[in-house]
């Protein structure tokens, strides 16, 4: 029964790992895509002078934020919360098993 607890908790933390990854990783995505679309803008649009006259959040870089990417990295934190939680939860309710077990001795 032991090993059962081990291997429900090292899937946990594997999903945990992996979420944050994966999440990571599109945010960095995003912020390189949005790093070039910043880049481009100043490049076509004459009105600007300095890339600090663009900002990251703006009428040409709605589409590289509010998107299926951003769904996903937003699924993928709310995963990576839940694993931590449930960890969390076992780990609580271990202890208060055994504390009980102790009283009943």
């Amino acid at each position: 029964m032991r090993w059962l607890v081990t291997l429900a908790n090292r899937s946990i933390q594997l999903c945990a790992i992996l979420s944050i990854s994966a999440a990571a990783f599109i945010f960095a995505l995003t912020l390189w895509q949005v790093s070039r679309m910043r880049d481009e803008i100043l490049r076509v649009n004459d009105t600007f002078t300095s890339l600090s006259q663009v900002g990251f959040l703006n009428v040409y870089t709605n589409n590289l934020f509010f998107n299926a990417y951003t769904l996903a990295m937003m699924v993928l934190l709310c995963c990576f919360i839940g694993c931590i939680w449930a960890l969390f939860i076992k780990k609580r309710t271990m202890k208060q098993n055994n504390n009980n077990i102790n009283l009943i001795k």
